[in-house]
């Protein structure tokens, strides 16, 4: 559903979504297109119906990250995420979940509010285009992802496994 409510919002180049386990974070996978795309995603969904009761925190990631392993996303949050650069952003001030635990009881009246308040967080862990590309990395902006291993890598590991003690 928040994948057609992003299409009908016309956001481009959405490549996958993801709600997880808990309905509060959702998960987008895009191909950035221009300045401003993760936080038009974090818009849109905010400003749908889902918006009452999801998506109270919003990652939105490249299409080099799986949206469905949780380590390759705690590899973006924690390589590609700078709090000073821009990357995360609050909006305050909203409707909610009046069953979430972490919003004050006074503010989880429904016959009073209609919805508990939120505020929201959008994570921006796309490749910010602001850093230049790095030598050090082929030449790329940051280094490869770190949640896996290269075939040949994989192949020494198993042929020298008891020689590591396993």
């Amino acid at each position: 559903m928040a994948w057609h409510y992003l299409e009908q919002a016309g956001v481009p180049n959405i490549t996958g979504v993801w709600r997880g386990k808990w309905p509060e974070t959702m998960r987008v996978q895009i191909h950035k297109s221009h300045r401003g795309h993760a936080q038009q995603v974090a818009t849109a969904l905010w400003g749908c119906h889902l918006g009452n009761y999801a998506a109270k925190h919003v990652i939105v990631v490249d299409d080099d990250i799986d949206i469905h392993d949780w380590e390759a996303i705690e590899w973006a949050l924690c390589y590609r995420v700078n709090a000073g650069l821009g990357d995360i952003s609050f909006f305050g001030g909203t409707s909610g979940s009046m069953l979430d635990p972490s919003v004050p009881l006074e503010d989880r009246n429904s016959v009073k509010y209609g919805h508990g308040s939120w505020t929201r967080v959008l994570f921006d862990a796309t490749i910010n285009w602001q850093l230049q590309p790095q030598e050090q990395y082929g030449g790329d902006r940051y280094p490869p992802l770190g949640t896996s291993i290269s075939g040949e890598m994989a192949k020494t590991v198993k042929r020298r496994w008891r020689e590591y003690g396993f």
